[in-house]
């Protein structure tokens, strides 16, 4: 699939079945598209900043003309507003997506900036790499209160725990699809350590969180939503995270300047509206 991303005003509906063109610098992958592919055409707003339109069509007519490349896109379908979730954080440019969403579908970034272990974290099939790879990305997020529960007698017990400004998380890495059922007890069990307000972070280490808000939180490479509230007073929220989402943050964070009680929201409100 891929993705078509400009913040120049009404371009696609005005390029709708004729033909269009991008510099070949905004081509962000390395091989030359081809025709007849599903595509996803989105419209930024001025400073790039946010996705405020998006269609499903397909490009055709691809051709090349010195620095640019020519295509004509078809616009089937305009996206609902919910679908446009996924599609934050793009700049102007020409993404390809094939698979699970990589790093550069989110944002254009020096290679610099971009850790080595990324393509770990978005491509390994080995759980225990997935769960070092998913710690260090926390880590890199600046929450500095971050514990990773040790490996040994692991059946059953998280991953790890992070607490920031009024935020409060224990989290499970998984690269299976069917979580939901293979961990529902695991899940009950986390979001009652949380209800008993006291973590035991490390041997040396214990976190009070009766006043945070608490969460548990399902790494995955899928998509980021709300799974289900546990608890009356003082609950606790499920959600299913994405990698993916955190990486925007990483990037957003070097890019932008974000102060520590809107790094906090962002990371509060991954996967849910402001009703959840």
């Amino acid at each position: 699939m891929y993705i078509l991303a400009t913040h120049f005003a009404d371009y696609w509906l005005k390029y709708n079945g004729r033909e269009a063109k991008y510099p070949k610098f905004m081509l962000r992958f390395q091989s030359l598209p081809q025709d007849n592919i599903h595509s996803v055409f989105i419209q930024l707003n001025e400073d790039q900043s946010q996705t405020i339109r998006g269609w499903s069509g397909y490009i055709h007519g691809i051709r090349t003309e010195q620095d640019h490349l020519h295509f004509t896109p078809v616009l089937s379908k305009e996206l609902e507003s919910s679908e446009l979730d996924i599609f934050q954080g793009f700049k102007s440019g020409w993404y390809s997506k094939d698979g699970d969403i990589s790093a550069e579908d989110y944002t254009d970034y020096s290679t610099e900036l971009t850790p080595l272990f990324f393509k770990t974290l978005l491509g390994t099939t080995i759980p225990t790499e997935f769960e070092d790879a998913v710690y260090l990305l926390v880590r890199l997020l600046g929450i500095h209160k971050t514990y990773k529960f040790p490996p040994m007698d692991q059946a059953g017990r998280a991953d790890g725990f992070f607490k920031f400004a009024h935020l409060a998380v224990i989290y499970d890495c998984t690269l299976r699809n069917d979580f939901e059922t293979f961990k529902e007890q695991q899940i009950e069990n986390f979001c009652n350590l949380m209800l008993e307000g006291v973590i035991q972070a490390d041997e040396n280490t214990t976190e009070r969180v009766a006043r945070h808000y608490k969460q548990v939180w399902i790494i995955t490479r899928r998509q980021s939503r709300t799974l289900k509230t546990i608890g009356d007073f003082g609950h606790v929220l499920v959600k299913e995270v994405a990698v993916q989402d955190l990486i925007r943050l990483y990037f957003l964070r070097i890019h932008e300047s974000i102060h520590e009680d809107e790094l906090e929201a962002r990371l509060r409100m991954i996967g849910q509206s402001e009703l959840d």
